[in-house]
């Protein structure tokens, strides 16, 4: 069933690349940016690449390959059901390697063997009251032995109280 082109609506934008001499070149990444972001396609064995459902809108064509210098086309306009033909031509180039380097400090100081934290005081408001503010000062670790328990003097259990008949005379 053919679909007719009031009901469509995207555009396709198809190309061939090619080198110098006007040979196909397989296997280039082909990257297509427009307002919706980018797509990326790889040309295949006849070195013809189908960039299909784009919104119609212009498009920047972008094509790289290893050993060719990349070549890009701008402003490409993709129509309403419409399919645009982009043929590129790539020129031998050098390679060229692109290094980048990024480092971060370290959070760990392997120079100091002193051990430290910050105490906030939204950490303090925690704190239970009634504590003296030295205490706060000399918490232990959770790995170190706890402190023996002091002992609390227990209270006998209630005995039930008696009842008391009153009579008058």
């Amino acid at each position: 069933m053919a679909v007719a082109s009031a009901q469509e609506t995207t555009g396709t934008l198809t190309g061939k690349l090619t080198d110098g001499q006007g040979l196909a070149l397989p296997g280039v990444t082909v990257t297509v940016s427009g307002t919706q972001g980018s797509r990326s396609f790889v040309t295949d064995g006849e070195g013809q690449f189908r960039a299909p459902f784009l919104v119609p809108g212009s498009y920047d064509v972008r094509a790289e390959l290893s050993g060719f210098k990349a070549v890009e086309q701008k402003g490409v306009p993709v129509s309403l059901g419409q399919t645009t033909s982009v043929n590129l031509q790539l020129e031998v180039g050098g390679i060229s390697e692109t290094v980048s380097v990024t480092a971060a400090t370290s959070i760990v100081d392997t120079t100091s063997t002193t051990t430290g934290a910050v105490i906030t005081a939204d950490m303090l408001s925690r704190v239970p009251v009634g504590r003296r503010s030295a205490t706060r000062c000399t918490w232990r670790p959770a790995s170190a032995p706890r402190p023996p328990a002091r002992r609390t003097r227990r209270w006998p259990a209630r005995r039930s109280s008696t009842t008391s008949t009153w009579s008058t005379a």
